[in-house]
């Protein structure tokens, strides 16, 4: 499986944790810390799984529309419960 697929099949299975949206297409990952790279704009090169696991690490999965709110200041994921920020990486099969 390539990075694009396995990026597909993860959010296939999520939705943004804000407002529930579960379409693939419309979510995306918002880095909540120590940013290395986009995970969109990596996936156009070669990249090692290990790689992308790390960087889904470190981000949530939100909608487009959400990300876009959290970015201007309209939603604070910091009033998130906790237990839905991080990417759930152990539930990814």
């Amino acid at each position: 499986m390539n990075a694009r697929e396995f990026l597909k099949k993860y959010k296939s299975k999520h939705q943004c944790i804000i407002c529930g949206e579960s379409e693939f297409c419309c979510l995306e990952f918002h880095h909540l810390e120590n940013k290395e790279f986009s995970l969109s704009h990596r996936l156009k090169h070669d990249i090692d799984s290990k790689d992308i696991l790390r960087e889904m690490n470190k981000c949530c999965l939100l909608c487009a529309n959400c990300h876009r709110k959290v970015h201007n200041g309209i939603f604070n994921i910091k009033n998130i419960d906790k237990n839905k920020i991080h990417v759930l990486i152990t539930d990814f099969n």
